[in-house]
């Protein structure tokens, strides 16, 4: 959050003119208050409508809360020319249907038993707990251009995990605005148009390479933060954002950015890790993104060849750099933390946990009561 937020004012305050440009799609009737200016309703009968921002202070802090809390911003405007534009987004946005609440329960059910097995392997797995010998080293910390079976066994592990870490808490995220809690309470974030599958159509990295991986597959919960920095920097080296130089600046500083985020985070880790393997990582992306881009074949035939030398260098250069990342966060014990409180596996008897099924017993989970009331709060 120290990283975060600054990036996060930035965006708002400085790079963008949120109060003239914003607004934000809601669920409105007919004769509900507020100015013209503020609602512009799509349609006659239409219910939905792009709110700028409300001059009433409620109304207002409403808005503004649900700005800095949407991640992706998936029912916001933000470009200064959205009246015309919102206009042809309205009617698709209300087509999308909510999830059916089985489907969601279902697809959780699977993720936390497909994480629990993964988990299980970490944890009988001395390499992930954050031990920082040389085999361990050798077998998941280390570059090496041919990674080895067991390297690469484990770094595809740590990948599946953060995978399906991300698809349980967005699952999670669907049932509790979407059915739990409903647009009664929440607003828009009840809404099925503030949402999307956390990752993209998986075929696009056979498309475009590791630039449709990280483009357009891999989740894009910091690009709203993210984008408009880099612009920024790219006006400011090229004068426009627009050029083939300019978007190769924008895509540097993003990664750049997203690796200071997660050094960051590194450092909030257990263990004795080092921010700065978790930031070379990220910083390694775009240079096999202009690799890849410089050799590329646009007139392979078949097509599917380009494909698979697409997806092929796309894993080579992920399994190459991941190391970094999955040995720094291995330094740091972030393997060993357990998201779930019980082990569907230890229940069943089909897996040993060191502290049996109920897996946060041991990190003394509980409500710690201060000398005052603000020291006082959830311990982890």
């Amino acid at each position: 959050m120290t990283a975060w937020c600054p990036l996060l004012s930035l965006n708002l305050l400085f790079l963008n003119d949120a109060p003239e440009n914003f607004a934000r799609l809601v669920q409105v009737e007919k004769q509900q208050g507020g100015s013209s200016e503020e609602y512009r309703i799509h349609g006659g009968n239409s219910s939905a409508a792009w709110q700028a921002i409300p001059e009433e202070f409620t109304r207002r802090l409403c808005w503004c809360l649900d700005l800095v809390g949407s991640v992706r911003g998936l029912h916001w405007r933000l470009s200064s020319d959205y009246w015309q534009e919102a206009i042809k987004e309205t009617q698709a946005l209300q087509r999308q249907t909510i999830p059916s609440l089985k489907d969601l329960l279902l697809r959780l059910v699977l993720g936390l038993v497909a994480t629990d097995c993964l988990k299980a392997l970490i944890a009988a797995d001395p390499c992930f707990w954050g031990r920082a010998d040389t085999e361990c080293h050798s077998k998941l910390g280390s570059l090496t251009l041919l990674p080895k079976t067991d390297q690469v066994s484990r770094l595809y592990t740590a990948f599946f995990v953060i995978y399906l870490a991300i698809q349980v808490l967005s699952t999670l995220v669907n049932i509790l605005f979407l059915h739990v809690l409903g647009p009664s309470l929440t607003g828009a974030w009840g809404h099925p148009w503030a949402y999307a599958p956390a990752f993209g159509d998986f075929s696009i990295i056979g498309s475009h390479g590791l630039r449709g991986f990280w483009g357009s597959w891999w989740h894009q919960f910091f690009r709203l933060t993210l984008d408009p920095p880099a612009s920024a920097v790219a006006r400011l080296l090229t004068g426009d954002d627009s050029g083939r130089t300019a978007r190769t600046v924008r895509m540097i500083t993003a990664f750049l950015l997203s690796g200071a985020l997660h050094a960051c985070a590194s450092l909030t880790l257990w263990g004795p890790s080092k921010p700065q393997n978790t930031f070379y990582f990220f910083a390694l992306q775009p240079v096999g993104i202009l690799i890849q881009a410089a050799f590329a074949m646009p007139s392979v035939s078949p097509p599917m060849l380009g494909k698979v030398v697409n997806f092929g260098f796309t894993v080579y250069w992920l399994l190459v750099t991941s190391p970094l990342l999955v040995g720094d966060y291995a330094n740091g014990a972030l393997w060993m933390t357990e998201a779930m409180p019980f082990s569907i596996l230890a229940v069943l008897g089909l897996s040993r946990r060191s502290m049996g099924t109920s897996l946060w017993a041991g990190f003394g989970v509980g409500w710690y009561w201060g000398e005052r009331w603000w020291l006082s709060g959830l311990t982890l």
